[in-house]
């Protein structure tokens, strides 16, 4: 009989949570799901694009000028492992599976502000339909709640068809800012006062395998402890 576990997706799910559990948040790096409705796992994806300083990075994403340019970023869904590359467990690249149902994104930022200072700058979730888009105030800074879109769970949304790359798109530069007098994201930065980051979450949910043996108790042959009649 062959092995339907896929170990890239890790399907059918053996790493699921029931709402009784429930007591943290999610972990996207295991793809770690919640069986809160019967016959569907519901899954939060939290990807990053990082800033950080250049001493401590080997794909460092600002400018000459200290800015992260306008552009369409790719995300990584963090490591556990927190210290700089190589890492015993990589960064991984955030995919939503194939035939993922995406009811909802969010978008936040930490210590990034725009380099023009008023409502014009956005961060949108990209690489989805109807991502999430956060708007900068009048000063150039984001809310720190950050922005998402509305789950409608009278919808059913069109499911991916194949692996979808969720990234993050800026239509304006962007600029680290100091944090705990750090300079977080800057060549100078001290690195261990924090860093500067695009936070991006996709939610999604797919539908799950058919019952196995594990489902129901089926009875054995002889009851336990008799000895059959030749």
């Amino acid at each position: 009989m062959a092995n339907c576990f896929d170990s890239k997706l890790r399907t059918p799910w053996n790493n699921t949570i029931f709402p009784g559990n429930y007591v943290t948040r999610l972990n996207s790096y295991r793809n770690q799901g919640v069986n809160a409705v019967p016959g569907v796992q519901y899954f939060s994806l939290v990807g990053a694009l990082v800033v950080l300083p250049v001493e401590n990075t080997y794909a460092d994403v600002l400018d000459s000028s200290g800015q992260l340019p306008a552009a369409a970023y790719d995300l990584k869904i963090l490591s556990p492992d927190l210290g700089p590359s190589p890492k015993p467990l990589a960064n991984r690249p955030f995919i939503i599976p194939d035939g993922a149902y995406i009811y909802r994104s969010a978008v936040n930022v930490v210590n990034m502000t725009g380099v023009t200072e008023d409502n014009s700058n956005t961060i949108t979730v990209s690489g989805i339909t109807g991502g999430a888009v956060l708007t900068s105030g009048a000063d150039g800074t984001f809310n720190e709640c950050g922005a998402w879109t509305d789950y409608d769970p009278g919808t059913t949304p069109t499911p991916t068809s194949g692996e979808t790359a969720v990234t993050v798109t800026t239509n304006k530069a962007l600029k680290p800012v100091n944090f705990m007098s750090g300079g977080s994201g800057s060549a100078l930065a001290d690195p261990d006062a924090g860093q500067s980051a695009l936070l991006i979450e996709v939610c999604y949910w797919l539908n799950d395998v058919a019952p196995d043996v594990d489902s129901v108790n089926l009875p054995f042959p002889l009851e336990a402890g008799s000895t059959e009649i030749g």
